[in-house]
């Protein structure tokens, strides 16, 4: 976006300098202060357009689409935490405090991911930022299940 910006200020300044040369130094100051005046226009423009968009609802399609993608993330989620309780309980290997406090912890956060997105109302103005932050908060979950998995080969 902000490339596109920078090559219109550029276009914009090349066109005007071309006009510039065919005129008095008065007439150059005034359409140069207009050039400029216009580019700051544009700038501001597309900086509320940036804003506009970071601040806007989800479609429906859009919240039921990401919604379905993250129930089987959630669902994985607890498949991979079943396969370490079922690893941790066999004989031998004794299921210690820490990786049973772990693991709550693991389904405890899961079962919150959970509710926050079925809880999450779709008129909210806010949907990109939190799709941004739901994504990270299952990927903080996925890569702790999986360092869980990594501790328990050892």
């Amino acid at each position: 976006m902000k490339n596109i910006l920078f090559m219109l200020a550029i276009a914009m300044l090349i066109t005007s300098g071309s006009f510039i040369g065919c005129q008095s130094p008065t007439e150059k100051v005034e359409a140069a202060e207009k050039d400029l005046q216009e580019a700051k226009e544009d700038v501001r423009d597309a900086q509320q357009e940036v804003v506009d968009s970071l601040h806007r609802a989800a479609t429906v399609e859009e919240y039921e689409a990401f919604k379905t993608e993250v129930q089987l993330k959630i669902k994985k989620n607890n498949d991979r935490i079943a396969e370490l309780r079922v690893k941790r309980s066999k004989p031998g290997k004794a299921m210690d405090e820490y990786y049973e406090t772990r693991i709550v912890a693991l389904e405890k956060r899961n079962a919150e991911l959970k509710v926050e997105i079925d809880s999450y109302d779709k008129s909210r103005s806010d949907w990109e930022q939190f799709k941004r932050e739901f994504n990270h908060d299952m990927d903080e979950l996925g890569e702790a299940i999986e360092d869980l998995f990594e501790d328990n080969k050892k």
